[in-house]
């Protein structure tokens, strides 16, 4: 297992930041405090559920006046995921306790693989 703070491979230019990483506490490693920008708030997340190899369900409640509220991300290792994985995880996530009713799929067509 990595240590951390851990710094997210990114496949931006070398001059763009990558996020930094920290676990919140021993005991729950899916919650986690990243930090995007040296110029933005750090925001906490919890990895609500995954797979660890295809999928990871994100979530995170923030009452910063800016990104305050509720966000959900599904978050798939492959750029393009079939309608009935996506409903099922869609179902899983409400399963969870998540408000799913406002949840946007982003096609993801014509993007490089990370």
């Amino acid at each position: 297992m990595a240590k951390l703070p851990v710094r997210i491979p990114s496949t931006r230019p070398p001059y763009a930041y990558k996020p930094l990483v920290h676990s919140l506490h021993s005991r729950y490693p899916a919650f986690l405090e990243v930090e995007f920008s040296a110029f933005s708030p750090k925001g906490v997340y919890e990895i609500a559920m995954t797979d660890y190899d295809n999928y990871s369900i994100i979530f995170s409640c923030s009452s910063t006046p800016i990104f305050g509220g509720s966000l959900v991300w599904i978050v798939t290792r492959s750029n393009v995921i079939d309608d009935s994985n996506w409903t099922n995880l869609v179902h899983q996530a409400s399963n969870f306790g998540l408000d799913m009713s406002d949840i946007v799929r982003t096609q993801q067509v014509g993007c490089a693989s990370v």
